[in-house]
C-alpha cells in the first residue's frame, strides 16, 4: 500500500464506507487544489493591472432643512427629494450638458474616434450614479445625497464630480425658486377668478336685496311693527270717518230744519209781505237792501211832501221798518246758512281726505301683508344665494391667505433660507482603482472553486486500496493481517527532500498570494 496511509494512522481502518473526501484524500490530492487557486489568483492579479480600470471619486451633498421654522413660514415646494433628484439627474445628464462635460474635460478622447457620440454619452451615464443617504434606522428619513463619477484619470474623475455636484446644487435652487414662483403665479391667477366669482355672487346678491327690497327676512321684524302701526293708523282712520259721517248727517239735518223754518209763513204779515219777503229771500240781502234804499227815497219824497201823521208816510215808514227788518233777519240767516255750509263743506273734505288715507292705509296693509306672506320664500332663495356667497368668500379667502403664505416661501427661496443642498464633503480624490480588488477576489474564487472540481474528481476517480475495508469490498474476503511499510535510508531520504520541496513550494506560493494581496488592499 501507499506511504501516504501509512503516515494517516490507522484510525479509519475499522471504518464504514468511504467518504466523499476526507483529510487524507485532501492531503493526496492537495496540488490539485493549491496549483489552480494560486494560478488563477495570480491571472486575476494580472488581469487587474492589464484592464483601464477606473477610478471613482464621491461627494456628499447634504440636505439643510428650512432655517425658519415651518409654524411661521410653510414651504410651497413639497417634492420629496427622491422625486427632485429624479428629475434634476435627468436635467443633469441630458444629452446637450453630457456632450459639454465630455468636450470640456476632453473625456473618452480614444474612443471619440471610433464610436458615436450618443453612444459615448450612454456610456458617461453609466459611469455616473447618485446614492441616497438615509439616517441609520429610519429608511424614510433622507439626510442627503452622494454623487459618483468613474474615470480612468482620477484627477479628472475628482473635477467632473466636483462639476456634478456644483450642477445638483445650482439646478436645485433654481427649480426650488421657479417651482415656488410658479405655484405663486399659480394661486394668483386662481385668487383673481376667486375674486372675480365673489363680485359677481356680491352683485347677483345685492340685485336680488334691491328686487325684493321689504320682502327679505331681515326686514320681517320692521314689517310686522310697521303693519300694527298701519292698523292702528287704519283703526283711528276709520273712527274719525265714522265720526265725521255722524257730525255730517247732524249738520245735514240742521240744514232741513233752516230751510224748512224759513218756508214757514211769519205770523202777521199779509201777502203781499210774505211775497216780497219770498222774492227778497230769493234775491239775496242785496236785493233787499236796494229795495230798502228805494223805500227811503219814496220816504223822504212824501215826508217833503206830506205830514207825519199822513197815511202814506206812515205806511212807507212800516214798510221801510219791515224791509229794514227783513234784511237783518235775512242777514242772520244768510251767516247761519253759510257757516253752516262751510262746515258741511269742510266735512266734506273731511271725509274725502279720511277715506282717502283708510284706502292708502288699507293698500299698505295688503302690501305689508304680501311682503310678511312672500318672507319665507325670500328667506329661502337668499339663503341659496348666501350660500354660493359664503362658498365663494371662503374660497377667495382660503386662496388668498394661500397666496400670501406662497409669497413668504418664495421670498424665503430668493434669500436662500429654505430648504437647500450644500456640500459637505467634495470630490474625493481616488487613491485605487474601482474594481481591482473584486477582478483579484474573483480570480481567487475561480481557482478555489476549480482545485475544488479537481481534487473531487482526482479522488474519486483514484481507484487504490488504502483501507482494510477497501480490500474487504474489493474481494470479498476477511482481512487476517497486516505488513508495515519499511524503507531503506536512501528511500527515507528522499522522501524528506520531497517534503522540503513541498513545503518551499508552498511557502513560496503563501508569499506570492499574500503579497498579491497586500498589493491590491495598499495600492488598488
Amino acid at each position: 500500500m501507499s506511504d501516504e496511509y501509512e503516515q494517516s494512522g490507522h484510525e479509519n481502518e475499522d471504518s464504514g464506507g468511504p467518504p466523499l473526501i476526507s483529510v487524507d484524500g485532501i492531503l493526496r490530492q492537495r496540488w490539485f487544489l493549491l496549483a489552480p487557486l494560486l494560478v488563477c489568483g495570480l491571472c486575476g492579479f494580472v488581469v487587474s493591472h492589464l484592464l483601464p480600470l477606473k477610478y471613482k471619486s464621491t461627494a456628499f451633498i447634504i440636505v439643510e432643512q428650512q432655517k425658519i421654522p415651518e409654524s411661521y413660514v410653510l414651504p410651497n415646494v413639497l417634492m420629496t427629494l427622491q422625486k427632485r433628484l429624479d428629475s434634476m439627474t435627468q436635467q443633469i445628464l441630458s444629452r446637450t450638458r453630457l456632450q459639454r462635460f465630455i468636450e470640456d474635460f476632453n473625456l473618452y478622447s480614444s474612443e471619440r474616434s471610433s464610436k458615436a457620440m450618443d453612444d459615448i454619452i450612454d456610456k458617461m451615464r453609466e459611469q455616473v450614479s447618485v446614492e441616497l443617504v438615509q439616517t441609520p434606522g429610519r429608511q424614510s428619513d433622507v439626510i442627503g445625497f452622494k454623487v459618483h463619477f468613474s474615470d480612468t484619470d482620477r484627477f479628472r474623475a475628482q473635477q467632473v464630480t466636483n462639476e456634478l455636484t456644483s450642477l445638483f446644487i445650482e439646478q436645485d435652487a433654481r427649480e426650488r425658486s421657479e417651482q415656488s414662483q410658479r405655484t405663486t403665479a399659480f394661486l394668483e391667477s386662481q385668487l383673481q377668478e376667486a375674486q372675480k366669482l365673489l363680485a359677481e355672487e356680491e352683485e347677483k346678491v345685492r340685485e336680488y336685496k334691491l328686487a325684493h327690497l321689504g320682502e327679505l327676512p331681515e326686514q320681517q321684524q320692521s314689517n310686522l311693527q310697521l303693519l300694527s302701526s298701519l292698523e292702528a293708523q287704519l283703526h283711528a282712520s276709520t273712527a274719525a270717518l265714522d265720526r265725521a259721517e255722524q257730525q255730517r248727517a247732524y249738520l245735514e239735518s240742521m240744514r232741513a230744519q233752516q230751510e224748512a223754518f224759513a218756508a214757514i209763513p211769519r205770523v202777521g204779515e199779509d201777502k203781499k209781505e210774505q211775497s216780497e219777503a219770498e222774492a227778497a229771500n230769493a234775491n239775496s240781502v242785496a236785493v233787499a237792501q236796494v229795495i230798502v234804499a228805494d223805500l227811503w227815497k219814496k220816504l223822504n219824497a212824501a215826508t217833503a211832501r206830506l205830514t207825519e201823521r199822513h197815511p202814506e208816510v206812515i205806511a212807507l215808514k212800516k214798510e221801510v221798518a219791515d224791509w229794514e227788518a227783513t234784511v237783518r233777519r235775512m242777514r242772520t240767516e244768510n251767516a247761519a246758512a253759510t257757516e253752516l255750509a262751510g262746515r258741511l263743506k269742510a266735512i266734506a273734505v273731511e271725509l274725502e281726505n279720511e277715506r282717502r288715507q283708510s284706502g292708502e292705509l288699507r293698500s299698505r296693509i295688503t302690501e305689508v301683508q304680501f311682503r310678511l306672506s312672500q318672507t319665507p320664500v325670500r328667506e329661502a332663495e337668499l339663503a341659496e344665494l348666501t350660500r354660493h356667497h359664503e362658498n365663494a368668500r371662503s374660497h377667495y379667502q382660503s386662496l388668498l391667505q394661500k397666496k400670501l403664505d406662497s409669497e413668504l416661501a418664495s421670498n424665503l427661496e430668493q434669500r436662500q433660507a429654505g430648504e437647500q443642498f450644500r456640500l459637505l464633503d467634495p470630490a474625493s480624490l481616488p487613491k485605487r482603482p474601482e474594481g481591482r480588488a473584486r477582478i483579484v477576489l474573483a480570480g481567487w474564487a475561480l481557482g478555489a472553486g476549480l482545485g475544488v472540481i479537481l481534487m473531487l474528481f482526482r479522488e474519486g476517480a483514484d481507484q487504490s486500496v488504502r483501507r482494510k475495508a477497501d480490500l474487504e469490498a474489493y474481494n470479498w474476503l476477511p482481512v487476517v493481517g497486516r505488513i508495515p511499510t519499511v524503507r531503506s535510508a536512501d528511500e527515507q531520504r528522499q522522501l524528506r527532500f520531497n517534503r522540503l520541496i513541498e513545503l518551499t513550494a508552498f511557502g513560496v506560493m503563501l508569499l506570492i498570494s499574500l503579497g498579491t494581496g497586500a498589493h491590491v488592499y495598499l495600492f488598488g
